[in-house]
């Protein structure tokens, strides 16, 4: 992020926060403020309103000549663009806004002055003055809350312009939950924090107490729905580590959750002390606890806004910042399983000690000594469950396991990789005789037990040799990232070909292989808008296509058949690339000009699932019973070592 887009962030997230500071100062004077500090309350909004057109103009150009590149281009922007039009829309709610706050008249004969009790004589102070009228009669109230609508629409349309309205109605309703919590508790501090210095400290503590109900219920509300953005807009622990995206949010959710704690703190013990002996020392350490968490909040929505300027970690390779990653492998051996439950066990059972010993209130210090030699002993077997990373560890083939890669990656083998790990892939290649490591066998199931991230490492960097040196040299300097990633298409799709030669089956699910299509109609581009359908995808030559079996429609599933020649006949489906032909070749294993009259069968979820060599498909009632059965029987998603090798 350069430092025009940060200053962009900086003033969008001060505008989120003009908003927050609004919408929080006329809940606050809607529900809990007390006529003597209404006045007060007016100017916060004043100020507060005034702020956020300021910004939200600010921002709206900076984001103009982002998009247009010069200033010019704002008209344009605030015209044809949802962004422009969405953020005008606020701008205009704003100015009707303002009209209807209460004048910020000054309070009367009392001014500024604190109607507290005296520090001495403890005489009760004299009665504050009526509020102004700007500030009495039902006409103000009803606007007031009108305003309170407005600023509220203008608060929640944030959804629509960030994230969350790009991805779906449901995200963007829990965004403009998220959005009126933050401004309900966050927003509300300011009114808070000017209303203590005005009151008594036996109201001040009434106030601190109604407004704990709508803080809880505004940080449950918050709690809540950022679990739900975090899970699709992050999406996985990998990417709330390895993008920024990610580490803004951990950042962020660190702030709320010490902005939690000075919220407990100021309900749960200082508002107590101000009903005791020193109750004007008790409201200073309150109000600075207050300033402290403003101040937090403040940066809270700072992080937001930096947040929506960032891709979100969704869409973004993760660099894994560890040098290990979690893995279940060891649980694969009865040895190593037993040592890993054996050591959790124990673990576990000191810890239960410590914790019953602290409810007890006896044997405290015994019982922690315990716990710690039992976890100092045991902890190392839990290492079991971690496994060398890298940072490309949990990057996934962006190359959609296309037929194009997977050609790609065959043609670019037999000169970078067949000298070591032979023609066929066995580890039996001539320059890897010599070697002191013998190269892998790229034929076996154990490929399928690293990740797509893993292997690019590898191609990219060279495997290390545990002596010194390197086992496999790096390819950067010869190979495009493209490249490489070609490259792992095809050393997966060979590997299932060779499998399903010796065993008949594919050792893991894998994608079918996307690619460009033609239907009759123009239902489809590419073949992976086939899914939710299951897919019979035919090698036939063109003057077979009449031989095709029909399979008629069938209850519960929709069927498509994709042939693999083009040429598309009774409104099916057919190859708009000659690369089909020789891709699905190699992952059945044949050669290409052996490859016609094989059918596969590709399930509603995409997953290639049968394949039936040429003259075994039969007839239409063997491949209606075998569409049955992939569509009867789904398969998990996510196979192998915590990772979907096949998402691509």
């Amino acid at each position: 992020m350069d430092g025009f887009a940060l200053a962009t962030a900086i003033l969008r997230g001060l505008h989120l926060a003009a908003l927050l500071s609004l919408f929080g100062t006329l809940v606050f004077a809607v529900t809990l403020a007390p006529p003597v500090v209404q006045a007060r309350l007016a100017r916060l909004a004043w100020v507060s309103a005034g702020a956020a057109l300021v910004t939200g103009a600010g921002w709206l150009i900076l984001e103009a000549e982002a998009i247009g590149g010069t200033l010019a281009a704002l008209p344009v922007v605030v015209t044809g663009t949802r962004f422009g039009q969405l953020v005008t829309l606020r701008l205009v709610l704003l100015a009707v806004v303002v009209p209807l706050l209460p004048l910020p008249l000054r309070e009367g004969a009392g001014g500024r002055g604190r109607p507290e009790v005296a520090a001495t004589g403890g005489a009760s102070p004299a009665r504050p003055p009526p509020p102004t009228p700007s500030h009495t009669g039902r006409g103000n109230i009803v606007r007031r809350l009108v305003a309170l609508f407005l600023s509220a629409v203008a608060l929640v349309l944030q959804a629509a312009i960030g994230h969350a309205g790009a991805t779906g109605t449901g995200l963007a309703i829990s965004e403009s939950l998220h959005l009126l919590a933050a401004g309900a508790w966050l927003g509300a501090l300011l009114p808070l924090l000017i209303t203590l210095p005005a009151l008594p400290a036996s109201d001040a503590a009434r106030i601190c107490e109604r407004f704990t109900p709508i803080g809880l219920a505004a940080v449950l509300v918050l709690g809540g729905t950022g679990i739900v953005q975090g899970l699709q807009l992050i999406g996985s622990i990998p990417a709330l580590f390895g993008t920024g995206y990610g580490r803004i949010a951990l950042l962020k959710a660190g702030l709320f959750l010490l902005a939690l704690a000075f919220a407990a703190r100021n309900r749960l013990s200082l508002t107590d002390r101000l009903a005791g002996a020193a109750p004007d020392r008790a409201k200073r350490q309150l109000r600075r606890s207050i300033t402290a968490e403003t101040a937090i909040g403040l940066l809270i929505v700072l992080a937001a806004g930096l947040l929506a300027s960032l891709p979100p970690g969704v869409h973004e390779q993760p660099d894994w910042p560890f040098p290990d990653r979690f893995s279940l492998v060891a649980m694969e051996d009865p040895d190593l399983r037993q040592e890993v439950i054996l050591a959790t066990a124990v673990i576990a059972g000191g810890l239960c000690v410590l914790a019953a010993s602290l409810i007890w209130g006896r044997f405290r210090i015994p019982a922690a000594l315990l716990a710690a030699s039992l976890t100092f002993w045991w902890g190392p077997s839990l290492g079991l469950l971690l496994v060398e990373a890298y940072p490309t560890s949990f990057y996934t083939s962006p190359t959609g396991f296309a037929v194009t890669s997977i050609l790609r990656g065959q043609a670019l083998y037999p000169a970078h990789c067949a000298g070591c790990h032979g023609a066929t892939g066995q580890g039996n290649g001539a320059d890897g005789a010599h070697l002191r490591i013998r190269p892998a066998d790229l034929t076996e199931p154990h490929l399928w037990g690293h990740s797509d991230g893993e292997l690019f490492w590898w191609l990219t960097h060279g495997v290390d040799d545990p002596e010194g040196g390197l086992a496999m040299p790096g390819f950067a300097d010869r190979l495009s990232a493209e490249d490489r990633w070609a490259l792992i298409d095809a050393i997966r799709a060979r590997n299932l070909g060779a499998a399903i030669q010796a065993e008949g089956t594919w050792p893991q699910p894998v994608l079918a292989p996307d690619l460009p299509i033609q239907c009759t109609g123009g239902v489809a581009a590419q073949a992976s808008q086939l899914r939710g359908q299951a897919v019979i995808v035919v090698a036939d030559t063109a003057s077979a296509l009449a031989a095709t079996p029909v399979v008629p429609p069938q209850d519960g599933f929709p069927i498509a058949v994709l042939h693999l020649r083009q040429g598309a006949a009774r409104g099916d489906c057919a190859a708009a690339t000659p690369d089909a032909w020789p891709a699905y070749a190699i992952l059945a294993g044949l050669p290409p000009e052996r490859l016609a009259g094989t059918v596969f069968l590709v399930d509603p979820a995409g997953w290639l699932r049968t394949l039936w060599p040429p003259g075994e498909a039969g007839d239409t009632t063997q491949l209606i019973a075998g569409l049955r059965s992939i569509c009867e029987h789904p398969i998990d998603p996510s196979p192998g070592d915590g990772h979907d090798h096949h998402h691509h």
